[in-house]
């Protein structure tokens, strides 16, 4: 809806240049969605985006997820709304008698104040680190934001011990009309 309702151009730089990667995948999601044609090409796309990337664009060895993961961190780029990072901006430990909540908090709002886009909103999420040194045994939990996260494929015994918490997040975009 975000790109069929062309909302992408309500943001400055790239994105609203008709060649640039958004535009063509607004291009090319308006030809499945709104055209009149049976079919529609992702020529246009395709050309973009390895247009962007010229030394990946003759590497043998890329699947489909490398070229999603890539697609999608271009895309933020240019749709990001915020231009002026700030410099004085930085990820620090847990404060004493914070909540993992309020950590994760604190770290999404200093993460979001150098990447606001929808791509931000829909794809990315945080890890729960917790590293303790061996020698002082200091533990350092730390909230750092992810894209995609790999996981291995686990046999039977394994699946059992896999344990996931997760932080419901209020979902209310102000992106799509």
């Amino acid at each position: 809806k975000f790109f069929l309702s062309n909302n992408y151009l309500d943001f400055s730089g790239k994105a609203k240049d008709p060649s640039s990667l958004c535009g063509s995948y607004a291009e090319l999601i308006n030809q499945l969605w709104v055209g009149s044609s049976e079919t529609a090409s992702p020529n246009n796309l395709r050309n973009t985006f390895f247009a962007m990337l010229k030394d990946l664009s003759s590497a043998s060895n890329i699947d489909a997820f490398d070229i999603f993961i890539v697609l999608l961190d271009k895309m933020h780029s240019e749709l990001n709304q915020i231009k002026q990072k700030p410099n004085d901006l930085y990820f620090y430990e847990e404060e004493n008698g914070e909540s993992d909540m309020q950590a994760c908090a604190r770290w999404w709002k200093t993460h979001t104040q150098m990447n606001k886009s929808i791509i931000i909103d829909l794809f990315q999420g945080q890890f729960k680190m917790k590293v303790k040194c061996s020698f002082c045994k200091k533990v350092s939990i730390t909230f750092p934001p992810f894209l995609y996260a790999e996981l291995p494929i686990p046999d039977k015994e394994e699946m059992s011990k896999i344990r996931f918490k997760v932080f419901p997040y209020d979902m209310n975009y102000k992106y799509v009309s």
